[in-house]
């Protein structure tokens, strides 16, 4: 028994089915695609708030006391707690400008007696603000997009 037509059979039933082309359409029109959408757009404001933690190098210590090094300089502490806010124009959709900027609370203390017992101390706040310039580039139809910044004081 020859196997041969069968076979032959069998393959051109399935060329009907798994015929793999373009789609046609009897009036011929084209199908109009629908546009990308824009996440990043011209004109638009960024507003960012954020929380922020300051820790030195080292333990602070009081630099009147003697024979003991003073610690972090600016910060005159251990550590700081604070936050910050951003506020950015894009005038277009690859060029921003802005301005941020950030507050600590930072308590200095005077002298321990040891076990934590602290003899005096102040709360300062510091911070800081900074000119910023923004550059993005989008990729197209996606939310992914770079960042380059820079700013100044």
């Amino acid at each position: 028994m020859d196997k041969c037509p069968l076979i032959v059979c069998i393959d051109a039933s399935f060329l009907f089915i798994a015929y793999g082309g373009s789609e046609t359409s009897a009036n011929k029109e084209t199908v109009a695609q629908l546009p990308c959408p824009t996440w990043y757009a011209d004109n638009e404001w960024n507003i960012s708030v954020w929380a922020t933690y300051a820790f030195t190098d080292e333990q602070y210590r009081d630099p009147t006391r003697v024979g003991l090094p003073g610690g972090d300089r600016y910060i005159q502490s251990d550590h700081a707690w604070g936050g910050g806010l951003e506020g950015k124009y894009f005038f277009r959709r690859y060029l921003g400008v802005g301005v941020e900027g950030y507050v600590l609370d930072s308590t200095r203390t005077q002298g321990t007696l040891g076990f934590g017992d602290i003899l005096g101390g102040n709360s300062r706040v510091l911070g800081s603000a900074a000119g910023t310039l923004t550059l993005r580039y989008p990729f197209r139809c996606s939310r992914f997009s770079p960042y380059l910044f820079g700013g100044g004081v």
